[in-house]
């Protein structure tokens, strides 16, 4: 291997983070990653873990799932829709490998629910140095 190739492998096993968030019914869930500890450090987002139930609900449920770059209101940089039936639920695990943009968190949120849902998320990752 090169040199850079064992320096990521042991970034990627070393600096390890994660991340949940378990808000009331209702609330919009928001699970952001650590800023790096680097001013050209790099976030990276390697597993998401959600869940959403709409187990009060008379309709079904629409949500964006959108991984972001700083904050809520920041850059997308990945997105996928999930649909919930009334009174059902509906959960999956991502392998996104969703890298962030040099000096800023990931932030992974699901846009505002009904008050009738409850949003569920972890995600977790590894920073990058800036070597």
């Amino acid at each position: 291997m090169s040199k850079k190739s064992d320096q990521l492998e042991q970034e990627q096993l070393a600096n390890r983070w994660n991340v949940t968030n378990n808000p009331a019914i209702g609330v919009t869930c928001v699970a952001s990653s650590p800023a790096p500890n680097a001013v050209n450090g790099r976030m990276l987002m390697d597993v998401l873990l959600w869940t959403v139930n709409n187990g009060k609900g008379a309709a079904a449920a629409t949500f964006t799932g959108s991984i972001r770059d700083a904050s809520i209101g920041g850059t997308v940089l990945n997105q996928f829709d999930v649909v919930v039936a009334a009174g059902g639920s509906n959960q999956d695990a991502f392998y996104p490998w969703t890298p962030g943009i040099n000096g800023n968190a990931l932030v992974f949120e699901f846009g505002t629910p009904q008050a009738s849902t409850i949003q569920k998320a972890t995600i977790a990752g590894w920073q990058e140095s800036a070597r």
